[in-house]
């Protein structure tokens, strides 16, 4: 028989014995009725569809085969989340029997992930860097999926995976960074670092786009590049730009030349190393490379280099004190291309084309930026103010 308990927040928990005797859980509702309810009709629904024996032994690493078996996913989404189930998922609850898995284990876990990480061990968990909520999501996802499966095959009676809260990233500053901030940072690089960094700042591509930049979608004559692919590190392919937003993008006079330079310097290859996926085939090599032709590594670009760049870089003040740079992210290259557009008074629409967004929606998040041509617009409007005041127009009103 189905019965309810009344938890420390007021809710009440639904639960139930399912045909093996043990005891079960319905959930968490808000009135006792709606708890007893639930809990008489999972008790049912266990009797009329008993769980198979091994469901009350059975370890997520055993059932983790059948799981992936049963699945349908592209080549390189399952190579981007076997590695979180490699180090975050299968670590945590390889040897902990499915019904075991409860959803107060499972907001402990994520909660983990989200303070400090964690990291396969031979051995045991342990923590590591804290994950983004965006990763912790997944790895979540990935689990409950799993749950979902052995629900479908009548392992489990119902998923513990519900009513889970995963904190949020805190909102990162969007830095815009001036022209003389630009011209430090760059005067801590050389070779293809300058090129690229200059070429960043200069078009808005985003980094996966510039790694994916092929010798044929750029015309140096006609000053105008054409993103046609984005580099994706996770399974090593190019596939297409985010929101699919191959578009042309001019390109300034500085980063013509340095490009020009480039080509002489680098000797391109004729070939692309790289499988190429969802996107067009290229005929030709990358723009970036590593000495065997291959793509640049995103990460140690980020950390080795651009970082590095960040905290040398100085601008000296009108009071010839040096302010450091300080920290500023790759990604702030394309909010700062942005910022140069809106102030300069291109439209928010052409903007929208230029840096790839999905909707203008997007592009919206710097129209803050166009008050810099207040000064215009309350010039115009003094001018019109003045010119009615010269000339005032009299109304005549009649009394009656």
């Amino acid at each position: 028989m189905a019965w309810t308990r009344r938890l420390s927040s007021g809710k009440f928990q639904g639960l139930y014995r399912d045909a093996y005797g043990k005891e079960r859980s319905a959930g968490t509702f808000p009135r006792e009725r709606q708890a007893l309810s639930k809990a008489a009709s999972a008790e049912e629904d266990a009797r009329i569809n008993p769980r198979s024996p091994e469901a009350r032994t059975i370890t997520w690493a055993q059932w983790e085969p059948r799981w992936l078996a049963r699945r349908s996913v592209a080549p390189q989404s399952l190579k981007a989340d076997m590695s979180k189930i490699e180090h975050h998922v299968r670590p945590k609850w390889g040897d902990v029997p499915l019904a075991d898995i409860t959803q107060g284990d499972i907001q402990e876990w994520v909660n983990e992930l989200r303070r400090s990480g964690g990291v396969r061990t031979t051995s045991r968990y342990e923590a590591g860097r804290p994950l983004s909520a965006s990763t912790v999501t997944k790895c979540y996802r990935l689990l409950s999926s799993s749950m979902r499966a052995a629900v479908t095959a009548k392992v489990l009676d119902k998923s513990p995976c519900f009513d889970v809260k995963i904190s949020k990233d805190g909102v990162s500053p969007e830095r815009y960074l001036t022209d003389d901030e630009q011209d430090a940072i760059c005067a801590e690089l050389d070779g293809q670092d300058l090129v690229l960094v200059r070429l960043a700042f200069g078009t808005g591509l985003r980094l996966g786009e510039i790694i994916g930049l092929h010798w044929e979608s750029i015309d140096l004559d006609g000053k105008t590049l054409h993103v046609r692919h984005a580099y994706d590190p996770e399974d090593r392919s190019m596939k297409a730009p985010k929101s699919y937003a191959m578009r042309a993008v001019p390109i300034p006079d500085e980063v013509v030349m340095l490009l020009e330079q480039l080509r002489v310097d680098s000797a391109p290859a004729l070939q692309c190393p790289i499988v190429h996926n969802g996107s067009t085939k290229c005929r030709t090599g990358l723009v970036f490379t590593q000495a065997d032709g291959k793509p640049i590594d995103g990460h140690n670009f980020r950390h080795r280099r651009w970082e590095r760049g960040c905290r040398r870089a100085a601008v000296r003040d009108s009071q010839g004190r040096d302010i450091p740079v300080g920290h500023a992210r790759v990604h702030d290259t394309r909010h700062t291309y942005a910022s140069t557009l809106i102030r300069a008074g291109i439209h928010l629409a052409q903007v929208c084309t230029l840096m790839g967004h999905s909707s203008i929606v997007v592009t919206m998040r710097y129209s803050h930026l166009g008050n810099s041509q207040w000064g215009a617009v309350a010039e115009a409007l003094n001018r019109r103010t003045a010119v009615r005041t010269a000339n005032p127009v009299l109304r005549v009103v009649k009394h009656g």
